[in-house]
């Protein structure tokens, strides 16, 4: 009930606020847009993901303690932020997904990483238990769902350059 939309005004508001925004490695869109208006300030605290790909203003705040950062598009920031590294894996179990498919009850679910035997097994358990078509895609396969909803997404340059790095990886699980 108190997780809401962000509105943008709050970026500039007095006193405390909680943001989850993506990409939490802080290389472009929202992340990054409001990092820039928080980071000068010493009251404020950036909790960052267990793994960011290097070159990205993520890896640099935690490869140190640095006072200014460089943007990808040249210009400066002052990091006078507090600056914290979180323990995190985007990973999650099949109890987790058929609970979040649940509350979701999304028109379709597409499950893109895991063990073939295993996806298989919740594909069956989606489709039987919760009647939603369900798409386990080989790596390249492309999947066609019906949507009446069109979202555009943009994504920068860096980025996309990143995740086709050999060494990119969505999380670094430390357990």
């Amino acid at each position: 009930k108190n997780v809401k939309d962000f509105d943008r005004s709050l970026i500039h508001a007095p006193g405390p606020c909680v943001l989850f925004a993506t990409p939490g490695m802080l290389c472009a869109g929202f992340s990054l847009e409001v990092f820039k208006h928080w980071a000068p300030s010493p009251l404020n605290l950036v909790a960052l993901p267990g793994y960011s790909v290097a070159g990205t203003v993520g890896h640099k705040l935690m490869s140190g303690k640095p006072t200014t950062v460089d943007l990808y598009n040249g210009t400066k920031v002052d990091v006078r932020c507090k600056i914290h590294q979180v323990a995190f894996s985007p990973h999650t179990d099949a109890k987790g997904i058929m609970d979040l498919t649940k509350f979701l009850s999304p028109k379709n679910v597409v499950l893109v990483h895991g063990e073939k035997p295993s996806m298989m097994s919740l594909k069956e358990k989606i489709t039987s238990e919760l009647d939603i078509p369900c798409f386990v895609p080989a790596n390249g396969e492309t999947v066609s769902v019906s949507s009446t909803t069109f979202i555009k997404a943009n994504a920068s340059d860096m980025f996309l350059k990143s995740c086709s790095s050999p060494n990119f990886r969505f999380s670094n699980s430390s357990t």
